[in-house]
């Protein structure tokens, strides 16, 4: 324990003097006497001598991000694909999960929109619907075999389905943009 002790005392840049008779025990809790009575009795205040004015606090940065979030997004249905996980079975087969997500940036509220997500030959689809102004949904699809090899690169869009409650069919459309989560 005590040597614990003196490696972290050391390591925070204390001295350790090691007293090995009576009379070295003595003169070192003179010593520790005399350094006790030379502190101030007053604590010390340090008055700063400079402000930083308009500090970005990490509330104010993520606002501004998500301002800038907004504008690059305005009139945008956002499609993301979010975490991937695969597990190998026992038995060699692949398994796999992909979170998939749909932000709202328009002002009209999702009433259905089906997307299918291809890779090569392998298709599945999503149907995302009541979302709202900057609202996400989100879900998880699973998958099987040997599209969990591919499914790391981006997938090919095609909507089927598209509805926006107040807007044509071609606006829902070509609002439609992928952004890689």
């Amino acid at each position: 324990m005590v040597k614990y002790f003196c490696l972290i005392a050391m390591l925070l840049g204390a001295t350790i003097t090691v007293a090995q008779t009576p009379e070295q025990l003595e003169m070192l809790r003179r010593r520790q006497e005399q350094t006790v009575e030379t502190q101030p009795s007053e604590p010390v205040t340090v008055q700063p001598t400079a402000r930083i004015e308009n500090a970005a606090t990490p509330a104010s940065v993520e606002a501004r991000m998500l301002a800038q979030q907004r504008m690059q997004n305005q009139d945008k249905l956002v499609v993301t694909t979010g975490q991937f996980r695969i597990l190998e079975s026992a038995t060699g087969m692949k398994l796999c999960t992909l979170d998939l997500g749909l932000t709202n940036y328009t002002q009209y509220p999702v009433e259905e929109v089906q997307i299918f997500f291809g890779w090569g030959e392998v298709e599945t689809y999503a149907v995302f619907s009541g979302v709202t102004y900057e609202q996400t949904a989100k879900m998880s699809i699973g998958l099987a075999g040997s599209v969990c090899d591919r499914i790391t690169e981006d997938p090919n869009l095609r909507t089927t389905t598209c509805r926006l409650q107040g807007a044509s069919e071609s606006f829902c459309r070509a609002a439609i943009v992928f952004n890689q989560g």
